[in-house]
């Protein structure tokens, strides 16, 4: 313990020295960097760093027992680090948090939500430090000592240790595993239905209720037809695997119905005649998983590993649902889509469904939602966007508001209370009204050209939420129907610095944006396992 306490205390300086220096550096705002994430930091420094040093510790204790060569110590040590670091940058995304000990290595950190260490980062350590002990009986066991006699029950305890880890770790890369690969069915199930008769949406209405703390709610009725060629045995709609249906009625009437791989199949009493009308009433409630967000993406099913990592710093969730954040995504189908969840970047295959949506959206005192169509703002919200539809997306939490209204058009920008200092700097609201009306200017001269819905929102989204589609293409996603995306690692914590042009007064400034500040840089520690 001793040995580990003197590599683990440069380490504890070494992250006070970053933090202070950051923090000197924010406020005197200086050009050279930023300060470290603390929940990420603190993960590291406390919860990553001494299981690992142990390990390693006993490890060489081990060695230099066995061997009894310091220079063959040394280079047998060494090369298995070296292993180790081949490993790191070699191992497939899934799995990384399970070889490298670091919680959420390589992910980009977060003001708006923290990463804090997930249970497989819990376990790990545990299974490190198991490890640990066993291979630090076994170096007492095999020690060459005078008073010795019984090394049996060391070599026993210290197997047993090893065994025990090691069980540990492979149960974390058989719950990797099965995740990888229950995601990898429903991709399956859904590219197989891709070309099935589904439900034509005409309406979706009904009740949304969001409780960050427990769950989602929905209680939806949804309007649709069959296809004009041919009849419908069965109503297919594409539904999270992680909400749970309670009920689902037509006219009334409870039908059968199969929930499985998120592919709900409804199956009424009779076919329903080609071009026929039909409703049905769906309640379900449930946390939406987010792996269940573009089943058809290029970029899983590559095993991708640090070397792959610029795609990975878009954002790595398909969806949210946090006590401080909630962001529901079409693309993990929260509420019921018609037909499959795969093939829905190639229109020839999978084209749009458009249909009106009504909602009534209740959420948590003090948030504030966005999404098309939006009536009111805050407790109970109604979402009635003025143009038929093929997605909806709904981003909502406490954020801090900033409103500007033109035309009729509610323009607003919804940002994370730590980042309102670039907001007001940018408050000038005549200079954002004369930009608004030239950008509307050139829109008028598009004939037909008009913004169906009531308001425009401009949200600020965290660090994990993925902004790209799925598909071979992976296209950016910066925006939905209503919803204007902002990366919080853009414009909200990006230093802007002003500076007088030369020959002109001090209140004519020039904007410059710090291109030292970028948080996913290893130096501004804003990477976590930096």
């Amino acid at each position: 313990m001793a040995v580990v306490a003197i590599a683990w205390i440069p380490l504890v300086v070494l992250a006070l020295l970053l933090q202070t220096s950051g923090v000197v550096v924010e406020y005197q705002n200086w050009p050279v960097g930023v300060p470290a994430e603390t929940v990420s930091l603190a993960t590291f420094v406390f919860v990553d760093a001494p299981p690992a040093l142990v390990f390693w510790c006993a490890l060489v204790m081990l060695l230099a027992a066995a061997l009894r060569n310091r220079l063959a110590v040394s280079l047998i040590a060494l090369s298995l680090i070296a292993v180790g670091f081949w490993a790191l940058f070699n191992t497939p995304l899934y799995l990384l948090p399970v070889v490298s000990g670091i919680a959420n290595l390589g992910l980009p950190g977060s003001d708006i939500l923290p990463r804090g260490p997930s249970l497989v980062d819990v376990v790990q350590p545990v299974c490190l430090l198991t490890l640990g002990a066993g291979l630090l009986t076994l170096a007492a066991a095999v020690l060459r000592r005078r008073d010795a006699r019984f090394r049996t029950p060391y070599l026993a305890w210290g197997a047993a240790l090893l065994m025990l880890g090691g069980a540990g770790i492979a149960g974390l890369v058989v719950h990797a595993t099965s995740s990888r690969a229950e995601r990898a069915a429903w991709a399956s199930v859904h590219a197989a239905l891709q070309t099935s008769a589904r439900p034509d949406l005409e309406r979706v209405s009904g009740n949304v209720l969001i409780d960050p703390d427990r769950e989602l709610a929905i209680a939806v009725d949804l309007e649709f037809h069959a296809p004009d060629a041919v009849p419908l045995p069965d109503f297919l709609f594409s539904l999270n695997p992680a909400m749970r249906v309670e009920s689902v009625r037509m006219d009334g009437t409870g039908l059968d119905f199969e929930h499985r791989n998120g592919v709900l199949r409804v199956r009424p009493g009779n076919p329903l005649p080609p071009g026929e009308r039909a409703e049905v009433s769906i309640r379900a409630r449930g946390v939406p998983d987010p792996r269940f967000g573009y089943l058809d993406s290029a970029a899983w099913a590559l095993d991708e590993t640090l070397r792959g990592m610029p795609i990975v710093l878009q954002g790595e969730k398909a969806s949210i649902f946090d006590r401080r954040y909630v962001a529901l995504t079409p693309a993990v189908c929260w509420l019921p889509k018609s037909g499959a969840n795969f093939g829905v970047e190639n229109p020839a295959v999978h084209p749009p469904d458009f249909h009106d949506i009504d909602l009534i959206v209740e959420i948590p005192d003090g948030w504030q939602a966005a999404g098309p169509g939006r009536e009111g703002r805050d407790g109970v919200l109604r979402f009635r966007p003025g143009a038929a539809l093929a997605e909806l997306a709904l981003i909502a939490a406490p954020f801090e508001r900033r409103a500007l209204t033109l035309d009729d058009v509610e323009h607003e920008l919804l940002i994370h209370r730590k980042h309102l200092a670039n907001v007001e700097y940018f408050s000038a609201e005549e200079k954002l009204e004369t930009t608004a009306n030239y950008v509307r200017s050139n829109l008028r001269a598009i004939p037909g050209l008009h913004y169906p819905h009531r308001v425009m929102s401009l949200v600020e989204v965290p660090a994990q939420l993925r902004r790209y589609r799925g598909g071979r293409l992976l296209d950016a996603v910066q925006a939905w129907p209503g919803v204007q995306m902002l990366p919080e690692h853009g414009l909200p914590t990006r230093r802007i610095e002003a500076r007088p042009r030369y020959g002109s007064p001090p209140d004519d400034m020039v904007l410059r944006l710090d291109p030292q500040r970028q948080p996913h840089r290893v130096g501004g520690a804003r990477t976590h396992g930096a």
